[in-house]
């Protein structure tokens, strides 16, 4: 894993050994995950300069999500059948979602997909929170095709292993999501 260590730092080798003094130390991990840094300085029998990665809570929501969603009732006539999120393992904080849709005209049930790439996602304390994105719709039975107003996402994994989500705002909505194997 490559990481960058951003500092300003006065050495002052003698005889080969180098004496370390961090004056402004920074370590950051290329999708700003937090990191700790060691310095070595004459105190200490091995100098040298040791990064360790530092997980973050947003760590805990990386990963493929989703599955059924039992038809959950959006309000005016739309019910999410199923649903997925999937973020990278690793890199910046970035989320595709689909929903699986069914609007309901009546008797006549039309499926409609829904799809976003959240980039830029920040780090919580408890998870990740991306900013509002336009939503792709399409329509397969009409080949429609359209972009609507999408909403906020904040992401959060519980103790028991599921992502508890909310696409915040007025007309957002609230979910849990299984981890796919």
């Amino acid at each position: 894993m490559k990481m960058c260590l951003l500092a300003t730092v006065a050495a002052a080798v003698v005889f080969g050994a180098p004496d370390l003094r961090a004056q402004t130390l920074s370590p950051v991990h290329p999708d700003g995950v937090p990191a700790e840094a060691f310095a070595g300085n004459a105190d200490v029998p091995h100098p040298g300069v040791t990064l360790v990665a530092t997980k973050s809570a947003a760590d805990a929501v990386r990963g493929s999500w989703g599955g059924n969603m039992s038809r959950a009732n959006l309000g005016s006539d739309v019910y999410l059948d199923e649903m997925f999120i999937d973020i990278a393992a690793i890199g910046p904080l970035a989320a595709r979602v689909t929903m699986n849709t069914t609007l309901m005209r009546g008797t006549k049930s039309i499926k409609v997909v829904i799809t976003a790439t959240y980039n830029k996602g920040k780090a919580l304390a408890d998870g990740a929170r991306w900013e509002k994105v336009n939503w792709q719709r399409r329509v397969p039975s009409s080949g429609q095709n359209d972009t609507i107003e999408g909403n906020p996402l904040v992401l959060r994994a519980d103790a028991s292993g599921k992502l508890k989500g909310v696409f915040e705002g007025s007309d957002g909505f609230s979910f849990t999501l299984a981890k796919k194997r």
